[in-house]
């Protein structure tokens, strides 16, 4: 189980890196919609992160310049790589929603909800950039695994 989320955490810091530089060399052409898309990919993915290691956790909505989400996301890749590494993933974490409303799932049921709101929003985001006329990165995992 480790090796297969390392794998996919990887691809998603591959795929996330590739977005984050297209949009940062095409700043006039990416909407607002689309920076928030992909600012709250990753601060969701830090939130989630800090519950599963009891750190502080970011704003769900927090806007953060271009520049800055590419540490950010390395951030959170180091972080789940620690915990991936280093934690049950059968352990129960216990934590709040944003909504303040109290919840359990184990480390496993999280990692995989992290990795698919990644591949859900990249959708969105995908569908945004080239409504704004840059050219989409095919994303799809197995498309990778062949290349």
């Amino acid at each position: 189980m480790i090796n297969f989320f390392t794998d996919i955490f990887d691809f998603h810091l591959k795929m996330n890196q590739l977005f984050i530089n297209q949009m940062v060399k095409n700043p006039n052409k990416v909407s607002q919609k689309a920076t928030l898309l992909l600012c709250h990919s990753l601060n969701a993915h830090q939130i989630w992160n800090s519950r599963i290691t009891n750190k502080k956790p970011i704003g769900v909505f927090d806007i953060h310049p271009l520049n800055d989400c590419i540490e950010l996301d390395k951030s959170n890749f180091e972080t789940t790589k620690f915990i991936l590494q280093n934690m049950n993933f059968q352990v129960n974490i216990s934590y709040q929603n944003s909504k303040g409303v109290d919840y359990n799932n184990t480390i496993q049921e999280i990692l995989f909800h992290i990795s698919n709101h990644y591949s859900h929003h990249r959708g969105q985001l995908t569908s945004e950039l080239k409504h704004q006329g840059i050219e989409p990165i095919i994303s799809d995992y197995i498309y990778h695994k062949r290349t």
